[in-house]
């Protein structure tokens, strides 16, 4: 990248107005001078968690209204398993919840994924299950700050297939959740799904079909939803024939609306050997030595190797546009 170079009068004239306007003690602009003040200083650090066992942090979100939510992985000392658990701070306090346990038997690398509405509502939803025996399903607990209580795990979604993603979710003004994922058969048949949690309903609508390929894999996945509802899923799909990858994208214009078809958004990219997606995300780990796992990160294991062309098998680097780690159950 070229470097812009100051002319060195121009430079020297900047630095002299500078100086003089501290010499001669002009006022700063009203905004930094109040930056301070208006920022608020920091509380002194607190632990949300125990000092005994393990503990890794997955995310934190602040609601609307205030609320704060934080979401992390925990093992209990002398445990053999992890646990996801959750915090709130409720609006306008300086104390955080006790710590709540949300799932446990995950292992360290299990992906859960958190939303937060702008009336105080969370949504944190995590995969289950194996695709070995085709019982994957995304589950989902929420946070009602009525009653000031996470809900039971529900089902989002569940596939009997080898493959599933881990929902990606987001939320409109009036509390209205949308999650996305894709789903397939481990090789080169997957489908992008959508489905929506309406304020005050306890479960989940049933998932429609947002797009499809029957010669790849869903390379990464993410989702917008803008404070009215309209919503923008897009989508890389790698062929594992040629190796290109295509953009794709559906939109839905209010919380209410059907989806549009998927659409393919200009231009497309190869990606060969370990090389960088489109996204310029660096090729993303492999599985642990023994474990056959989907090439990307936070799928689900395959029972099973399918056979691939060779110039598939060289092209297993995935993008870390999902930003979700390898997924565990």
């Amino acid at each position: 990248m070229a470097l812009k170079k100051r002319r060195p009068k121009t430079a020297a004239v900047a630095l002299a107005a500078t100086v003089a306007a501290v010499s001669l003690g002009t006022t700063l602009p009203s905004a930094a001078a109040g930056y301070t003040a208006s920022a608020g200083p920091w509380s002194t650090a607190v632990a949300l968690t125990g000092a005994d066992g393990q503990q890794t942090l997955i995310d934190v979100q602040l609601a609307g209204d205030g609320t704060a939510f934080a979401l992390w992985r925990d093992k209990a000392a002398r445990a053999t398993g992890w646990d996801f658990q959750t915090a709130v701070r409720p609006a306008g306090s300086a104390t955080w919840s006790a710590p709540h346990t949300l799932a446990t038997g995950r292992d360290k690398n299990s992906a859960a994924v958190l939303a937060v509405s702008a009336d105080g509502r969370a949504v944190v939803t995590w995969l289950d299950g194996s695709g070995a025996d085709g019982s994957l399903v995304a589950l989902a607990a929420g946070w009602n700050p009525a009653t000031a209580a996470w809900s039971a795990p529900a089902t989002l979604a569940a596939w009997d297939g080898l493959d599933m993603s881990a929902p990606r979710l987001a939320a409109a003004a009036d509390g209205t959740f949308t999650a996305v994922w894709d789903q397939g058969d481990g090789y080169r048949n997957y489908d992008v799904r959508t489905a929506t949690l309406a304020p005050g309903d306890r479960a989940w609508s049933a998932p429609r079909t947002l797009g499809s390929t029957a010669t790849g894999s869903i390379w990464s996945l993410d989702l917008a939803v803008a404070p009215g509802g309209a919503a923008t899923a897009v989508w890389d799909e790698l062929n594992r024939f040629t190796d290109e990858h295509t953009v794709s994208t559906a939109t839905r214009a209010s919380a209410q609306a059907t989806a549009s078809d998927a659409a393919r958004a200009p231009g497309r990219s190869r990606a060969r050997g370990g090389g960088r997606s489109r996204t310029g995300s660096a090729p993303a780990p492999l599985a642990a030595p023994g474990r056959p796992a989907h090439p990307c990160p936070g799928r689900s294991r395959p029972a099973r190797p399918r056979p691939v062309r060779p110039s598939a098998a060289l092209s297993i680097s995935c993008s870390q546009t999902r930003r979700l780690p390898a997924r565990g159950s």
